[in-house]
């Protein structure tokens, strides 16, 4: 599991930076996929992901990036990125992030989703994709073709992290962003 301290101090990082506003959102997760085409398997897939996706603020300016390098250099370069791009981006009037009363939340878990789908072996996968699809062939004798069937058990579970901060930057709209040095990258200019 993904340790969601990154996401803070991706936050931080962004905020020690120029940022006004940013939030992280990391996550880890397993793919896989079986699919059949004409009553044979075509592609196999069984993949692990990690990543972090980070969004900047600077007054009404925003800048976003996304990294699958999670050490330290890559979050630093993901926070460079996402500054830099902010820096450049034209104001939104309606850029922003939402304030915590505006985010819902769950009293409960819904029951949309079952850990035992990761205990279903790969071959009872693929029999179910050749089954679905066996289904849909056998349905009608004029069913000559099929674009095929697949088994996609999903989990990608996300971390998202917020932090807020009013920087002297947002109070004044024509200040867009101070020089910004990261260590060991090129530095963003500012402009007024």
């Amino acid at each position: 599991m993904i340790d969601p301290e990154l996401a803070t101090q991706a936050i931080r990082l962004a905020l020690a930076h120029g940022a006004s506003d940013a939030e992280c959102t990391i996550s880890e997760g397993e793919e896989f996929t079986a699919s059949v085409r004409m009553r044979s398997l075509e592609t196999l897939k069984d993949a692990g992901s990690r990543g972090a996706g980070l969004r900047v603020l600077i007054g009404k300016q925003v800048g976003s990036s996304y990294t699958s390098d999670l050490s330290a250099e890559g979050m630093r370069k993901l926070v460079e990125s996402a500054l830099e791009i902010a820096v450049i981006s034209t104001e939104d009037p309606h850029a922003g992030l939402p304030d915590e009363s505006e985010l819902g939340s769950l009293s409960a878990d819904l029951r949309l989703y079952s850990d035992d789908i990761n205990s279903i072996d790969t071959t009872y996968r693929i029999a179910q994709a050749l089954e679905a699809e066996e289904a849909a062939l056998s349905a009608d004798s004029r069913i000559t073709n099929s674009e095929g069937a697949s088994f996609r058990p999903g989990r990608n579970p996300r971390e998202p992290v917020r932090r807020r901060q009013r920087s002297r930057a947002a109070e004044f709209p024509r200040l867009h962003a101070p020089e910004l040095q990261l260590p060991g990258g090129p530095s963003a200019g500012g402009r007024s």
